[in-house]
């Protein structure tokens, strides 16, 4: 009986499968085969090597976008400019960039137990991590998960001086991962002393403080050396919330703040838990930042006289010691305002110079003849007045008769007088002629006194013959004289509408006339009390 045998079965190309089976297995479609592998993995590896590259060029341009971390120091840090006096001792001004304080400090001059609170409170692991925590990454991760946008990010204090010092505070992940790759950076380059000497100078600890030296002096006036283990401990908690725990404006926060820092200290053995009862019983007191200057005009001179030398006052942070003595500048604020008080602005004021406020003012400086140094500073009765900025020791006024010795000092030193030579006080009125007017010159009595010596007529002031002793030897002279001890009488220009057009004082010395000696052309109070000085101190 014969078999049902089925057709042959025809594959594509005419092939059976046995027979195509046989041939992938034959040497021939072994090379085949080997030769579409190593096409594929060609194919693989390029694709893996373009990836490669592109990773490469991506992280090359990632870490060729991080600021430098080179160079860090704190003493480069902005900081306030401390101005003193001649002691060094008396604080005029702690002057800071827009009202801030900020002073930078070597760790050796912080207390040993505010570093200890910072460690325990911001980065328990800081002396044994490489700037990064990543226990506390994925802590603060599942809690961003958890609430739905990032909350926290689980910095270290490396972390935290890395933003500070080189990134925006914006919460996004290119910003954090920046961040803990300047942080590892940093943990390789710096010393952990290093970096938490530059943390410590660049936190900001609320009350306008910069740096914990800054802080310590606003909320305890101390320097950070001397703080103990309960004011350490305040201070450290301010860092992560400066206004909600400063504890000036709120103090119960505050007071639950530090008790979290020295629990942090007692888990990390920095404390027993006696001195951690300790220092929460102690009772502290705080002080509002103060912004007020001491000797206000003169602490304004001194930072004109800074800018000019080329430095900036409030952000440079120096230390400037004066020349200013502080007992004596009490004394002439009180001199100035209590002949203030005398003097009110009546009609007889209103008409021999009140000021267009209606209010009088003065000014007093004195300078010490042998140093030159100035001593007292005080640019008028009441700094914070309406106007009371203005320092009227230092802007051009009419000096009146008190510019008398420098006419006799310049016909002494032109060895055309002595002390003795008589002059003629006469006749009354002098009467003075130039190609522009007549003058005519009074005494203060009104009365010619006649013939005397040169040191009697210079004694009692006498105009007339003060006048024509300036004559006698010329006014450019005379003028030449004031000017080689800096003083320097502004000739004042006049607008064409004849109004107040400023001071020149350089202008040639034929557009003074002889009213220079009567006190005709505006100094400054500074400059004549320097040049009176030089007489003082014998020409010196």
């Amino acid at each position: 009986m014969a078999r049902n045998v089925p057709e042959r079965i025809k594959t594509k190309g005419g092939h059976s499968p046995r027979a195509r089976i046989h041939a992938a297995w034959s040497p021939i479609g072994q090379k085949m085969r080997r030769t579409a592998l190593l096409r594929g993995l060609g194919a693989a590896l390029a694709v893996l090597l373009v990836i490669g590259l592109a990773a490469d060029a991506y992280a090359q341009s990632f870490f060729d976008s991080l600021p430098s971390i080179q160079g860090l120091d704190s003493a480069a840090f902005a900081g306030d400019t401390l101005i003193t006096d001649s002691t060094g001792k008396k604080v005029l001004a702690d002057v800071g960039n827009h009202g801030d304080h900020r002073l930078a400090v070597k760790l050796k001059d912080v207390s040993p137990v505010a570093v200890q609170a910072t460690v325990a409170i911001e980065d328990k692991g800081f002396y044994t991590n490489q700037g990064i925590d990543f226990q506390g990454i994925l802590r603060a991760a599942f809690e961003n998960i958890r609430a739905g946008h990032i909350v926290g990010g689980g910095s270290t204090i490396t972390q935290q001086l890395a933003k500070q010092q080189f990134l925006t505070p914006d919460q996004t992940v290119s910003r954090k991962i920046k961040e803990l790759a300047l942080a590892y950076e940093l943990s390789q380059t710096y010393s952990k002393d290093q970096i938490m000497e530059l943390y410590l100078n660049k936190s900001f600890y609320g009350s306008q403080s910069y740096g914990i030296e800054a802080a310590s002096e606003s909320y305890f006036q101390i320097p950070a050396s001397k703080l103990d283990l309960a004011q350490a401990s305040m201070l450290a908690g301010l860092p992560q919330a400066p206004t909600e725990w400063n504890p000036v404006l709120h103090p119960e926060s505050a007071k639950l703040r530090q008790a979290e820092v020295l629990r942090a200290m007692v888990r990390s053995n920095f404390i027993s838990q006696d001195a951690m009862d300790k220092a929460v019983a102690e009772k502290l007191t705080y002080y509002a930042p103060v912004n007020k200057f001491n000797a206000p005009h003169f602490v304004d001179y001194v930072l004109a006289e800074l800018r000019q030398l080329g430095f900036q006052p409030g952000i440079q942070q120096l230390n400037v010691k004066t020349t200013l003595d502080w007992n004596m500048q009490q004394i002439g604020e009180s001199v100035v305002a209590s002949n203030m008080d005398r003097a009110a602005c009546n009609a007889r004021h209103n008409n021999y110079g009140c000021d267009p406020r209606g209010v009088l003012s003065s000014g007093l400086v004195a300078v010490e003849p042998t140093t030159g140094n100035i001593q007292v500073m005080v640019g008028s009765p009441n700094y914070n007045s309406d106007g009371g900025q203005i320092n009227y020791t230092t802007i051009p006024r009419n000096m009146g008769s008190s510019m008398k010795p420098y006419t006799y000092g310049a016909v002494i030193n032109a060895r055309a007088a002595t002390v003795d030579t008589p002059v003629y006080d006469g006749p009354s009125p002098l009467v003075y002629k130039d190609a522009y007017s007549t003058t005519k010159i009074y005494n203060y009595d009104g009365k010619s006194h006649g013939v005397l010596p040169l040191k009697k007529a210079m004694g009692n002031s006498l105009n007339i013959a003060a006048v024509k002793v300036e004559l006698s030897i010329g006014v450019p002279a005379v003028l030449s004289w004031m000017r080689s001890m800096n003083v320097r009488p502004r000739y004042v220009i006049a607008n064409p509408d004849g109004s107040f057009g400023g001071y020149d004082a350089n202008a040639p010395s034929d557009e003074y006339g002889p009213s220079l000696t009567l006190g005709g052309y505006p100094i400054t109070l500074l400059e004549h009390v320097e040049g009176i000085a030089t007489y003082a101190d014998k020409g010196v």
